[in-house]
């Protein structure tokens, strides 16, 4: 799954970025996003595509989703 982040003069700027989902976790880097939150995003450009994997939000061990 693919992020498609589209700002407007922010670039320069470090954003946090929300993707609250209460019944999937998301991989972004090969690392479990905490609280479905991606901390200090450093805006380069206008436009960012971030590659993201979603997973079964579980007590323990996650199951990736297949497509």
């Amino acid at each position: 799954m693919y992020l498609v982040l589209k700002t407007e003069n922010a670039i320069g700027q470090t954003i946090d970025i929300d993707l609250s989902n209460h019944t999937k976790d998301f991989v972004y880097n090969d690392k479990v996003i905490e609280n479905d939150i991606i901390k200090e995003f450093k805006v380069t450009s206008s436009e960012h595509k971030l590659k993201l994997r979603v997973v079964v939000q579980q007590e323990g061990e996650r199951e990736t989703i297949q497509n």
